[in-house]
């Protein structure tokens, strides 16, 4: 079930870091790149799913924003969708 970035950084209020795993075809673009930039800021670890579908250039924007080794790509393909 798709949570909004909203329901996501409300997850902070727990304490905990956690390890979440994002299916890119949810979000737009520019929520999965809020996402990467509050890696930092929470400290959470983010697994992108279904990175194929992103252009190399949406993948070292992500990157280039958020915190050191916590963002990771799923870049498999899942049936036809690559």
């Amino acid at each position: 079930m798709k949570k909004s970035l909203q329901e996501i950084k409300s997850l902070s209020k727990i304490g905990k870091r956690l390890a979440l795993i994002v299916d890119v075809k949810d979000y737009e673009f520019a929520e999965l790149l809020d996402m990467a930039k509050i890696t930092a800021l929470l400290g959470w670890n983010f697994t992108f799913k279904n990175a194929a579908n992103l252009s190399v250039v949406e993948l070292q924007t992500l990157l280039s924003h958020a915190d050191e080794d916590k963002l990771i790509f799923d870049l498999s393909c899942q049936g036809n969708l690559c």
